[in-house]
């Protein structure tokens, strides 16, 4: 038995494998290697800047790498093998519509990344690729200021009775 990405879904696909005549592992595979890259996108979005180089770089090599092993790779499980290929090409068709959406973002934020390397700022380089989040100083407010309290109030007068009988 061989190690699979998509096993897991096989529950939710046997009532449409059944109704159209295609396997279920076939239908997890290909579903399953287009919910882990969407996955990876997600994660990508949620770790990069928007317009970093990095996501199409991460990308691409993902993609690649993983094709490559599906494609090419020697005692692959058919499984798996659909699994990594499907993979694969949604990690590089991802990585392609995003270099064509707009090709100069990620060379602008390469160009960034180059330029504050050659100032020496790492922070800089390293916010073009992930997000950075510098945590905003800590200002201890001053204490309070010690108010007075209020002198006593006067005694009050006791109230005067006409000719001292109640």
């Amino acid at each position: 038995m061989s190690v699979s990405l998509t096993r897991w879904m096989d529950p939710f696909f046997e009532g449409l494998s059944r109704s159209t005549g295609i396997p279920t592992d076939q239908w997890a595979a290909h579903l399953g290697g287009e919910f882990i890259g969407w996955l990876i996108d997600v994660v990508l979005d949620a770790v990069s800047p928007k317009g970093s180089w990095l996501d199409p770089v991460v990308k691409l090599v993902a993609g690649l790498a993983s094709g490559i092993y599906g494609g090419l790779g020697a005692n692959v499980a058919d499984r798996v093998r659909r699994e990594t290929v499907q993979l694969g090409e949604t990690m590089i068709l991802s990585a392609i519509r995003y270099l064509v959406e707009d090709p100069n973002t990620p060379a602008n934020s390469f160009n960034s990344f180059v330029n504050a390397l050659q100032r020496g700022d790492l922070m800089g380089a390293l916010s073009t690729m992930i997000k950075v989040t510098v945590p905003a100083p800590v200002t201890v407010p001053p204490p309070p200021v010690a108010v007075p309290p209020p002198p006593p109030a006067a005694p009050a007068a006791a109230p005067a009775t006409a000719g001292g009988i109640l």
